[in-house]
């Protein structure tokens, strides 16, 4: 259980695609994330709003997210459902 919700602090606010989304749509976002991420207007920018960036690359968070996914038992599963949503 800890496991699963602790990877959703390295997630932070990434970004998401179905599956499904081609290669090169993935290549593309993760190119366009890495460059973001390197930007020091960006960095600037959460430093204004006292927020803080913890970089990680588009491979690494997939990594983290199956790993999460792939060891959930459905009992983890339900009580990240009821603390995420309340149900």
């Amino acid at each position: 259980m800890v496991n699963f919700i602790a990877s959703l602090g390295v997630l932070g606010r990434g970004l998401a695609v179905p599956p499904g989304v081609s290669d090169d749509m993935v290549k593309t976002l993760r190119a366009a994330y890495d460059a973001m991420n390197a930007d020091k207007t960006f960095a600037e920018d959460l430093k204004k709003r006292s927020l803080r960036l913890v970089p990680s690359s588009g491979a690494k968070i997939q990594e983290i997210v199956v790993a999460a996914v792939n060891g959930a038992t459905p009992e983890v599963v339900a009580k990240a459902r009821q603390i995420i949503y309340g149900k």
